[in-house]
């Protein structure tokens, strides 16, 4: 991606694609900081030239953290869109 970067490869032609989605497995145990307990592990992943939403997703316990970073021009309304999310995980959860 540097080398994208460096020699404007994204002002030649578009990139092959527009979104990232990485999903971490976390540990099936719990984890502690000077004796506290961790809750819940989110994390951020980048947003890169003309790529303009990144949605990391880990797995902590019995529970999935998803992590969304997008750039305002290409969604601009983020938070509606972890709504979304939210409400099709709970009609997955429905059928299951």
């Amino acid at each position: 991606m540097r080398q994208y970067s460096r020699w404007d490869l994204a002002d030649r032609h578009r990139p092959p694609i527009n979104l990232i989605v990485s999903n971490v497995p976390g540990p099936d145990e719990p984890l502690y900081v000077s004796g506290a307990r961790l809750v819940g592990i989110w994390s951020m992943g980048p947003i890169l030239e003309n790529i303009g939403l990144n949605i990391t997703v880990w797995s902590y316990l019995d529970q999935l953290n998803f992590g969304l970073v997008a750039c305002p021009d290409a969604v601009p309304d983020l938070r509606r869109l972890a709504g979304l999310l939210r409400d099709s995980l709970d009609e997955v959860r429905k059928v299951l």
